[in-house]
């Protein structure tokens, strides 16, 4: 049943048995093993990946996730889904208004008469995505990683350095 249209093979069909009526439990216990990213560059790959192919799903599956009244999905099973890929969708909204900015910048410099930029517009949605995530990291990574304060601010840094990348994958993913 594994699906050939969507690069997150695995996730889509975790979804599909989802609909079907299965459930899922935890288990501690591993029962395979995967390769981590050797370097930033793979780290940044697999990442997009992972953003690139749950918006295929999104789309693929966009009926079962967002329609209130198709039950293949409990509303848990949906707010699991949905809520897990919305931090993504989050970095591609960023983006969305750098590259606004950016647009408006360039507009104001080709245009022939003098106005008053509004650059806290453009500068407020950024940074304080910015902030609301560093603090989201920090918060969350305090409350299920028992590790130092210095590795959770790495952790946190390494996950908004790929925003960019994210962001795009998002974007290409829903259109």
């Amino acid at each position: 049943g594994w699906s050939e249209w969507t690069i997150c093979e695995d996730a889509e069909l975790g979804l599909k048995l989802f609909r079907n009526g299965w459930e899922a439990v935890y288990s501690p216990r591993s029962f395979g093993r995967g390769v981590m990213p050797d370097d930033f560059a793979a780290f940044r790959k697999q990442r997009f990946r992972w953003a690139y192919g749950a918006m295929q799903i999104m789309r693929g599956h966009a009926r079962a996730l967002l329609n209130p009244f198709d039950r293949s999905l409990t509303l848990g099973q949906r707010w699991s889904f949905v809520i897990g890929w919305l931090p993504w969708i989050g970095d591609a909204l960023g983006l969305v208004f750098l590259a606004g900015g950016l647009i408006w910048s360039v507009g104001l410099i080709a245009a022939p008469m003098r106005f008053e930029f509004p650059i806290l517009l453009f500068m407020m949605p950024s940074i304080g995505l910015f902030v609301f995530k560093l603090a989201q990291l920090l918060t969350l990574y305090k409350a299920r990683v028992d590790a130092p304060f210095m590795d959770r601010l790495g952790a946190a840094l390494g996950g908004l350095s790929l925003t960019h990348a994210i962001g795009k994958a998002v974007l290409k993913g829903l259109v």
